[in-house]
């Protein structure tokens, strides 16, 4: 792999182990569950998909949702935007905690003239990173964080990609994405002319060859080595 000027994070299941998120916040509220089944149902069915705009995208969702689970399309964009983002930092807060040396990598990525920003499919972004201790410092390290959803799409789209090379002032040849999806991350960073190292908490091995497969701590051997000099 090339000399690269920026790292973009996944943040879901990459910075953090996220398999048991759904379950726990449905143990935190139970009256929403639902709506939240509703809501990942409605993200299936629009994957990779580009809007008009923040606005379009945002009615188009909730009707989505809405049809799942029923309710008003209006009173479903409020939970989305409002209620849900923080059920997820609630349970964040009190039952997930960032990868350990994540914290290390970030601040040492940064030290090293490294460009770093965090690329999530869900809103919130910032809110999240705090939540798994990785706000003060860390947050303050990054070009930014980002949604795909703050470009009015989902990944694997490009667009969201080619968005955060821009704002770092970057070519995306130069970008490596980091994410523990290959069908999301890995593909929209291939769309975009990026690198992909994929993430995985499996002792399963990939045959596929599309990218490098790291588990966590096997990564941050590698980047200690290829990234941080």
């Amino acid at each position: 792999m090339g000399d690269f000027k920026a790292v973009i994070f996944d943040l879901d299941g990459t910075l953090y182990k996220s398999k048991f998120l759904p379950l726990l916040c449905v143990l935190k509220s139970p009256k929403d569950a639902f709506r939240m089944r509703a809501e990942r149902l409605a993200r299936r069915g629009v994957k990779g998909f580009e809007w008009d705009s923040v606005t379009s995208m945002e009615a188009d969702f909730a009707q989505r949702i809405s049809r799942f689970s029923g309710g008003s399309a209006v009173a479903v964009s409020q939970w989305r935007i409002r209620k849900f983002p923080q059920i997820q930092a609630d349970v964040l807060k009190n039952h997930c905690s960032a990868r350990e040396g994540a914290k290390e990598l970030i601040l040492g990525l940064s030290g090293a003239g490294i460009k770093i920003a965090v690329l999530s499919d869900y809103g919130f972004v910032g809110g999240k990173m705090e939540a798994i201790g990785l706000g003060g410092k860390v947050l303050d390290a990054m070009a930014g964080v980002f949604s795909a959803q703050d470009f009015a799409c989902l990944k694997p789209s490009a667009r969201a990609f080619l968005k955060v090379a821009e704002k770092m002032q970057v070519l995306p040849s130069e970008c490596l994405v980091v994410g523990d999806r290959d069908d999301t991350d890995g593909e929209g960073a291939r769309k975009s002319g990026m690198s992909f190292i994929l993430i995985t908490d499996s002792n399963k091995k990939r045959a596929d060859g599309k990218s490098p497969v790291m588990k966590w701590r096997d990564f941050l051997d590698w980047a200690g080595k290829n990234l941080v000099l």
